[in-house]
């Protein structure tokens, strides 16, 4: 798993290209104000926040603007996997803008 140091140093200030569960393809800006948004199927923005195991995010649409956070796995060909709370992928990041 990756935790917080590696999600700070990889993945913040990045533009993410995201593959959705369903096959979609889908942008993110996880912004280094703590802003992030989302392109594509979803279209919203919100805030995230780091978290020892991972990261939080809170969406003005999505989920209702509850917080969700959640846990990410490096694989060997360098995407990285994002688990909901509950073990389901919530996404796949792809590569990097």
């Amino acid at each position: 798993t990756v935790g917080r140091d590696e999600v700070e140093r990889a993945l913040v200030g990045k533009t993410w290209i995201v593959e959705l569960p369903d096959g979609s393809p889908a942008i993110e800006h996880f912004n280094a104000d703590g802003t992030v948004s989302i392109i594509g199927g979803l279209m919203d923005e919100g805030r995230w926040r780091l978290w020892e195991q991972g990261y939080c995010t809170t969406w003005r649409r999505m989920r209702g603007g509850a917080e969700r956070c959640f846990t990410l796995e490096k694989t060997a060909d360098g995407r990285y996997l994002i688990y909901k709370p509950n073990g389901e992928i919530s996404m796949t990041i792809v590569g990097f803008q």
